[in-house]
């Protein structure tokens, strides 16, 4: 395993020489370096241990009907997820906002007095935030219950 992560890190530091060089920056371009020279050297060592790389080929597309289903499941997780998220972050805001519910006043730092919170810090969760919740949440539900 140590061989592995050892393997893994000197072609994540030697991309940083090359992602500069050929790619024009440091972020997405090393990202894509990494990923193609992991690729290269896994498609060398294939080739060298015998492995014939139109075989490896049919072999997934023979495997694609059930990685497409695996992976489209995952998404639609992840959306419901986020979609959870934002109907939590709109009802806690809205309950928040319940007429009856009295602002708890807090200390002030001075001895025996009291103060109660301003409008602009009051710890809700604001209407901007509950709107983007709302604009998030129709995406994410497009994506969990949508056909595609």
């Amino acid at each position: 395993m140590r061989r592995i992560q050892g393997l893994l890190s000197g072609v994540w530091q030697a991309t940083r020489i090359y992602a500069l060089v050929f790619a024009g920056g440091w972020g997405r371009p090393r990202l894509y370096v990494f990923l193609l020279t992991l690729f290269l050297l896994v498609g060398v060592v294939l080739v060298l241990i015998g492995v014939d790389l139109e075989d490896a080929d049919r072999w997934l597309d023979r495997q694609g009907g059930w990685l497409a289903a695996l992976g489209s499941a995952a998404l639609r997780v992840v959306f419901g997820l986020v979609l959870l998220g934002c109907a939590v972050a709109v009802l806690a805001g809205l309950y928040q906002r319940l007429p009856g519910r009295r602002q708890v006043p807090v200390w002030d730092g001075r001895k025996e007095r009291r103060r109660t919170q301003s409008r602009q810090g009051d710890g809700r969760i604001g209407w901007g935030m509950m709107i983007l919740a709302l604009v998030i949440g129709y995406f994410a539900f497009i994506g969990t219950f949508g056909r595609y």
